[in-house]
């Protein structure tokens, strides 16, 4: 009897010990993210700390990437609606009053009233073939329509205007034998060569970092949010900038991962060298005019997960950069600037959004200073947005909410934007307003629909080469298409020629 008990209690014991260590595992697994940081944080030199952070930060970019289905060829189709209307009464005052003149004027030199100007498109896109179609109206009564057919594997686009000719218009964009077969604008990239690259990269960057301390217990503040952080910075003298730079410019001029890379997003090589040459020409610039005294500092802000909330950057004492993004529950503050030292040119954007149930609203607000110029004008932004959501249907996404864009230079004007959805159809109303009067309404539909096949024109169709736009105008007979424009809206043709210098 005693042993069973001594068995049933050293079953218990293990039993009780297998669940201490997995809910150990558990608590450790949820935290392993402060865990790591704390780890890196005390028993690492503030230089392999910094390693780590940035690292991690890469690596928490990439998984937070959206994964986008590649395909061999997109399928997209949609048909969209889009009108102007113009508010005559409130337009008039606000134009009389700013320039000296009236809607109502330009409607007595056409002799036709400007009520609604309108856009219709029908998109298809199979295969790597593209057809638009677009159709322009007046007060509801068609103008012109615009046929335009791309070809990606040609690398050829045509563009036709039936009511003025049947020719076409051509543009020859690429020379589609020298890249063998196109496979469309989506390529899929080996993630394994861009790991390869984005490591050697950062290896060779941390290879001439050398001067970095910690700080840590630093307050980030923007408006209604505070958080302690840890504080890295990182200072490189100039000569170790132009070490640095000439040590990343010669590796990436003969990598050849790179141009593996390269090739498979069909980038042109030579295009590569001239923007490392333009670079390098830039940044040996810079550090010439500076002393060799000045230094190059870098602050990182990251919080006890190893998040980087924010980052300065001080270009040899003068132009300064930085961002900062900070987040509690449901409420996310940001801010980004830059200024230029010697010119105290200043540029910020800062924004806050708060998620209220399944929707968000906020505001962004953007400053721009340019002492240099003699008005000393600012310019100030500012957007604000509530009730916005993202809804997707079919793979598309879809925007519900409410937008308003105001400045103190518009002088009372503001844009509001209403995006809804009615079914599969987005629609989108957006007004130019004074005050609480519209004076330029834009209404748009966008509805989808299936993809049919999309057929070119034919091969034995008139063409001519933009290059050749001359001999396509004398193709147009725009006499009689102005006559029938004149026709559709019951006016004398000859305003029409007279307005276009083609009076007999």
């Amino acid at each position: 009897m005693k042993s069973h008990n001594r068995l049933r209690n050293r079953l218990l014991l293990s039993l009780l010990i297998l669940l201490i260590i997995i809910s150990g595992a558990g608590i450790v697994y949820a935290n392993k993210e402060t865990l790591l940081n704390r780890y890196y944080l005390t028993m690492k030199s503030p230089k392999e700390y910094y390693t780590y952070i940035e690292t991690y930060g890469l690596y928490q970019l990439k998984a937070s990437l959206p994964k986008q289905k590649v395909l061999p060829s997109e399928e997209l189709a949609y048909d969209t609606t889009s009108q102007i209307t113009f508010h005559h009464e409130e337009l008039n005052s606000v134009l009389d009053s700013a320039l000296g003149i009236k809607l109502t004027d330009l409607e007595t030199l056409l002799g036709i009233p400007l009520n609604s100007i309108g856009i219709d498109t029908s998109f298809v896109s199979k295969n790597h073939l593209i057809n638009d179609t677009m159709r322009f109206k007046l007060n509801d009564t068609k103008l012109l329509t615009a046929d335009l057919y791309l070809n990606t594997p040609a690398k050829k686009l045509l563009v036709q205007f039936p009511e003025l000719s049947d020719a076409y218009l051509t543009e020859n964009y690429g020379d589609a034998a020298s890249s063998g077969t196109d496979e469309g604008p989506q390529q899929k990239i080996d993630s394994e060569l861009y790991s390869r690259i984005t490591k050697r990269y950062l290896d060779l960057f941390f290879s001439h970092i050398s001067n970095v301390t910690l700080t840590k217990q630093v307050p980030l503040s923007l408006d209604t949010l505070t958080v302690d952080c840890n504080q890295l910075t990182v200072t490189i003298s100039r000569e170790d900038t132009r070490i640095l730079l000439a040590a990343l410019l010669d590796s990436a001029r003969s990598d050849e991962d790179i141009l593996l890379l390269l090739s498979q997003l069909n980038a042109p090589a030579d295009q590569y060298f001239k923007i490392l040459d333009k670079i390098d020409r830039a940044m040996t610039a810079e550090i010439k005019e500076h002393s060799p005294k000045d230094t190059l500092q870098m602050k990182l802000y990251v919080d006890t997960k190893g998040h980087i909330l924010g980052r300065e950057l001080i270009s040899f004492g003068s132009s300064t950069a930085g961002y900062t993004l900070l987040k509690k529950d449901t409420i996310q503050e940001y801010e980004f600037h830059m200024m230029h030292g010697a010119t105290k040119r200043f540029l910020s954007i800062t924004g806050k959004n708060r998620e209220i149930d399944d929707t968000e609203q906020g505001k962004v607000a953007l400053l721009a200073q340019d002492p240099t110029r003699n008005d000393q004008s600012d310019i100030h932004l500012e957007l604000t947005y509530h009730g916005v959501q993202k809804e997707y249907k079919d793979g598309h996404p879809h925007l519900i909410g409410d937008y308003t864009f105001t400045s103190p230079e518009l002088m009372g004007i503001q844009v509001t934007s209403n995006f809804s959805l009615e079914d599969e159809k987005q629609l989108n109303t957006t007004s130019i307003r004074l005050g609480a009067s519209p004076l330029i309404t834009i209404d748009t539909s966008v509805t989808p629909h299936q993809v049919t096949e999309v057929v070119l024109p034919k091969p034995d169709a008139v063409t001519y080469d933009v290059s050749q736009y001359d001999r396509y105008l004398a193709s147009v007979d725009m006499q009689g298409y102005l006559k029938s424009v004149a026709d559709s809206f019951g006016i004398d043709p000859e305003r029409f020629y007279s307005l276009f210098s083609l009076a007999n």
